[in-house]
């Protein structure tokens, strides 16, 4: 019997260690977190325009598109809290940023980590990745989501749920990073899926969940501390409602709608100077532009891309 105990224990050791060593060697493993919190670090000298949010930016604004000098920092996933937080960390440091544009999504200002009330239609409704996304802006971007517990370490291994590990095996630029190296995220038209009408669709409230008010509060106050930092740095904020497809769209409520305005007039109302762009039913873009319900593929980028620089007058 204690044979076995001290078998067992040294198994253990040695699946300890090697996790410890797997943790360790990933951080040393380029990503796409590490790759544009380094870029704005090295580079930030020479962007003049900075393009912040989450997966509809990433995907949907081409760097090379709106003009010299654009870096696409978005990150699928990416709720207002981080962008606050890396607003107010490089944009006084960007010294010849001219424009932040960042993406105001239908019901987005509900997701909180802090006061959940929100949940995903779609494919991915049951699958959390709240853990995979504190867990990578804590190990590669060094941004902790209040409130920070001390001593924590947030294990790859047991929180991402994206598959980030797959980048040891990968040799591709963009495989490896999971975008260009001017940050864009490439979603190939070829790659869409036979039920993308039904994919990444609006997010639920339960707006009678005690939480929802809570939630909705720091949304605001997120959105105000990102047009603060604009603000005091001199920088132009346009913030942009993504376009979207008709089943996107036809879930929208009225509330909804009225919350997203709000969310405009009240960063609006304490910063007039920024400006705000809504393409989300754009007649313009078809379904020959989605990747999904509230995706544009690589091709509807470029399409946006050129209109957005021509609205913008970048």
């Amino acid at each position: 019997m204690k044979c076995f105990l001290r078998k067992t224990a040294l198994f253990a050791l040695l699946a300890l260690l090697l996790c410890i060593a797997i943790e360790l060697f990933l951080l040393t493993v380029p990503n796409g977190y590490s790759y544009k919190r380094r870029y704005v670090e090295e580079h930030g000298d020479r962007i003049k325009v900075l393009v912040l949010g989450h997966s509809h930016t990433a995907t949907g604004i081409i760097p090379e598109h709106l003009g010299d000098s654009v870096f696409n920092m978005a990150i699928s996933g990416r709720t207002a809290y981080y962008d606050a937080a890396l607003a107010r960390r490089y944009i006084p440091t960007l010294t010849n940023l001219k424009c932040v544009i960042w993406p105001l999504r239908y019901n987005s200002q509900y997701l909180s980590y802090l006061y959940p009330c929100a949940s995903k239609e779609g494919t991915q409704k049951s699958v959390n990745f709240t853990s995979t996304y504190q867990c990578m802006y804590e190990k590669y971007m060094g941004i902790s989501y209040e409130p920070h517990i001390p001593y924590w370490h947030w294990s790859e291994l047991l929180n991402s749920r994206l598959e980030y590990g797959a980048r040891i095996f990968k040799s591709d630029f963009e495989d490896k990073h999971g975008c260009m190296p001017s940050g864009f995220e490439r979603m190939p038209a070829s790659s869409r899926s036979k039920d993308w009408k039904s994919t990444q669709l609006t997010l639920t409230i339960d707006y009678g969940h005690p939480n929802a008010p809570l939630a909705f509060k720091e949304g605001i106050d997120n959105l105000k501390h990102l047009a603060d930092a604009c603000n005091k740095a001199g920088v132009r904020l346009a913030v942009i409602a993504m376009p979207c497809y008709s089943t996107f769209t036809e879930m929208m409520t009225e509330r909804g709608k009225a919350e997203m305005r709000q969310c405009v007039d009240s960063m609006q109302s304490a910063y007039p100077e920024t400006e705000y762009y809504d393409f989300i039913d754009d007649p313009r873009f078809t379904e020959d532009d989605f990747f999904d319900a509230s995706h544009l593929h690589e091709e509807g980028a470029e399409k946006f891309s050129l209109i957005l620089k021509e609205t913008l007058k970048l």
